[in-house]
């Protein structure tokens, strides 16, 4: 099995080599390659997860409500963004939006709704600013600028990063929406205004404290995240199916002990008693031709497997 996934200790180019026939089977979990990445996110300079150039960002939605519009085939080209969505649909059913959900208060809807410009594609841009952040790589738009920096790359998850303020900014005007000319240098303090504005729509969106961490972020005890399941222990029953990796305890990078209480048929039992994750990686115990056994397969690179006697 090949999963594809930067682990360049394993997957060397003489291990990628050598299994070249699996890729694109089923055998295999592709990761799109960086060249293309770059293609299909064209013309922006990078790709997905580079959230302050646009990669994987800037996207057509294609609006269909028969009975709520008369309009037919006409774009709209209002700033907007995937956070607008359930305010919209909200307005367009005619519900509030819901203030207590048994009884927890809830945290009001940044979006703003996009029902105005279904019937007016003169309407006034509705949202004048947003922020964008993901792994360290900031932007902000405000009234159709963009200034933005590039802190990472996606393909390279572990390591140290440089300091946040080392990081280079670049300033992109209302009449270059694809980021073709940095106008940093020529318009020092436009770019400083909108610098200042990131960080206060950061502070008032709970974006701060940044945090470039990535393969340790998977982790919700490194990363510092609320979990779920808490403790040691867990009980399981039969019959239990889906399981997600976060409602499960967690076992990463620790000993533990599963205990199953089975009930072996007439002539002997095989198959999964549990097993969590699948063919790229995870655990499992089961009975095969007899025997009890355990295997755990690293990211489908490498299985260890240990049965009973």
């Amino acid at each position: 099995m090949i999963p594809l996934n930067s682990a360049a200790d394993i997957e060397t180019p003489e291990f990628m080599a050598a299994r070249i026939e699996m890729f694109g089977t089923p055998e295999a979990l592709n990761h799109c390659a960086v060249g293309w990445e770059h293609a299909t996110n064209t013309p922006y300079q990078w790709t997905k997860q580079i959230a302050s150039h646009r990669g994987g960002t800037r996207n057509g939605t294609i609006v269909h409500w028969p009975n709520g519009f008369t309009r037919r085939g006409e774009i709209r080209t209002q700033f907007s963004h995937v956070i607008d969505v359930a305010t919209t649909v909200l307005d367009a059913a005619g519900i509030p939006e819901p203030a207590f959900v048994n009884g927890i208060q809830q945290m009001p809807l940044h979006g703003r709704s996009l029902v105005p410009s279904f019937a007016d594609a003169g309407e006034p841009e509705f949202r004048q600013t947003q922020y964008f952040e993901m792994a360290g790589n900031r932007g902000i738009y405000h009234q159709g600028w963009m200034a933005c920096t590039r802190h990472s790359v996606p393909w390279i998850l572990t390591g140290t990063f440089p300091a946040f303020d080392d990081d280079v900014w670049e300033l992109y005007g209302p009449d270059d929406w694809s980021q073709a000319r940095d106008l940093a240098s020529q318009m020092p303090g436009k770019l400083h205004q909108l610098q200042r504005l990131f960080l206060i729509e950061a502070v008032r969106y709970n974006v701060l404290p940044l945090d470039d961490r990535k393969a340790e972020r998977f982790h919700p005890e490194i990363a510092g995240r609320p979990q779920l399941i808490s403790g040691n222990t867990q009980m399981l029953y039969s019959g239990m199916r889906g399981l997600g990796e976060n409602i499960v305890v967690n076992i990463k990078n620790k000993s533990h002990a599963v205990t199953a209480q089975v009930v072996v048929p007439d002539g002997g039992a095989t198959g999964v008693i549990i097993a969590q994750g699948g063919l790229f990686g995870g655990w499992s115990i089961y009975a095969k031709e007899g025997r009890l056994a355990y295997c755990y397969n690293l990211l489908g690179l490498q299985r260890f497997k240990i049965d009973g006697d």
